[in-house]
């Protein structure tokens, strides 16, 4: 309406201050829509019978946005953390020998995976070398929980993430940005 009468133009009735709707059919593909709803910042959804059956806004993109991208987000966030917590405290045949099982080989700390993490970690004479007033087990089996997490987000587990996982995940790395300071 505002934009209207600053041009001067009469606003009498409602369909004088239209603006022409952005559409979609039901069985478009969301990611088609997009662009339209970047721009205008929604499209009404139109069923097979013709009637508008919902709306899709640039709000409802971001939530899904957030929720697609929010573990992978947080799992590299732990592993950077696990990378700066272990910086220097391990040297490459100390990961070796901890790791004899391993196909690929290791390099340095970002050949290790959380799997590698939780067999380095788990033998107490390396858990030592970190220098944390920690209980060793209790962070272990927590990382171990993550290594779960994260092959159920790469390998794309059909049921997606519970909240609980994420909770966690966030939990985990809080703790590890607050071990690093």
């Amino acid at each position: 309406i505002g934009a209207r009468l600053s041009l001067g133009q009469k606003c009498e009735y409602v369909r004088d201050c239209m603006e022409p709707a952005r559409e979609i059919s039901t069985s478009a593909p969301l990611f088609d829509a997009i662009e339209d709803i970047a721009k205008h910042e929604y499209v009404l959804v139109r069923g097979n019978g013709g009637t508008i059956t919902g709306i899709v806004t640039s709000g409802d993109i971001s939530n899904q946005f957030i929720q697609l991208t929010e573990p992978f987000l947080l799992i590299g966030e732990i592993e950077e953390h696990m990378r700066r917590l272990a910086h220097r405290k391990f040297t490459v045949e100390e990961m070796r020998e901890a790791l004899p099982e391993t196909e690929r080989p290791i390099q340095g700390l970002e050949d290790l995976t959380f799997g590698g993490y939780c067999q380095l970690l788990g033998k107490e004479e390396r858990w030592e070398q970190l220098n944390l007033n920690i209980d060793r087990k209790e962070f272990v089996k927590h990382l171990d929980s993550v290594r779960k997490i994260r092959n159920d987000i790469m390998h794309f587990n059909p049921d997606g993430l519970s909240d609980e996982d994420i909770s966690m995940l966030k939990a985990i790395a809080r703790f590890l940005a607050n071990l690093g300071q």
